[in-house]
Formats: structure tokens, C-alpha cells, sequence
């Protein structure tokens, strides 16, 4: 039972906002709120075990004036955008699916005559082309 425990701590990951931060695990959520102009925040999902897809899905979405960004990471760093919403309100984007196996999470603040917070909550997933590949390791 403790070794059960111990790998469920090491497969999800909750985090919230910190400057840059790297989650290895393979679900897990993403929850942050931007208060002020000038915040910036960067999240790279790479699992430590080989995945080929991460599955992204919006629970909330509260972007007043702020800039979200999701990419595909590829090995040069540079990747394809899949999602991008600057001040887009509250509708939540569709799941989404990167087929490299990593995904940075962009967020910064924009400024405005007068500066509203946002807030979103995001939930990953990551899993290969066999079911159930990811947990078997």
C-alpha cells in the first residue's frame, strides 16, 4: 500500500503559480491567477515517462486581461501553437491534443487603463498509442 501511494504522488501533479516551472507527472492540474501587471508565468509539461500526447482541457477560465498561450514543444524548443487567447473572457476552449509528448503553458499579464485579475484551472493528461502504456513503466 505505501508503494501504491507513493507512485500515485509521483504520476499527478497539482500546481499552482510559480515564475517557470517544470511538472514531470504524467496528469495532473494547472491552476493560477494573475493579480498583477508584469506577472509572468511558464509551465512545461514533460512527463518523465515517454508519452506521445497530452491532453489539455480548461475546467475555468476567467481571462480579463491577461495572455494565454499553449504550445507543442518540439526538440528545438520552438514549437507550433496550439492555443492562444489574450482577454478572450470566460468561454472555454475545447480539449485539445499535442502529439510531441510536451507542452509549454505561457501566461502573462497585459496591461490596461486599469489592471483585472485572471485566473484559469487546467487539467492534463499524457498517454501513448497503447492504453494504459504510460502507467505500465
Amino acid at each position: 500500500m505505501i508503494i501504491s501511494s507513493v507512485l500515485l504522488l509521483v504520476l499527478i501533479a497539482r500546481v499552482g503559480c510559480q515564475t517557470t516551472q517544470l511538472l514531470t507527472a504524467v496528469t495532473g492540474t494547472i491552476s493560477c491567477s494573475i493579480l498583477t501587471v508584469g506577472d509572468l508565468f511558464q509551465w512545461e509539461i514533460t512527463p518523465a515517462v515517454a508519452t506521445n500526447n497530452i491532453q489539455i482541457t480548461f475546467e475555468s477560465l476567467s481571462n480579463l486581461q491577461a495572455e494565454f498561450r499553449i504550445f507543442d514543444k518540439s526538440s528545438s524548443r520552438s514549437g507550433s501553437l496550439l492555443w492562444n487567447c489574450v482577454s478572450c473572457g470566460s468561454l472555454l476552449p475545447p480539449p485539445f491534443t499535442s502529439s510531441t509528448g510536451s507542452v509549454i503553458v505561457f501566461a502573462k499579464a497585459v496591461s490596461g487603463v486599469s489592471f483585472s485579475p485572471s485566473s484559469f484551472l487546467i487539467r492534463y493528461v499524457a498517454f501513448t498509442s497503447t492504453p494504459n502504456a504510460a502507467y505500465n513503466n
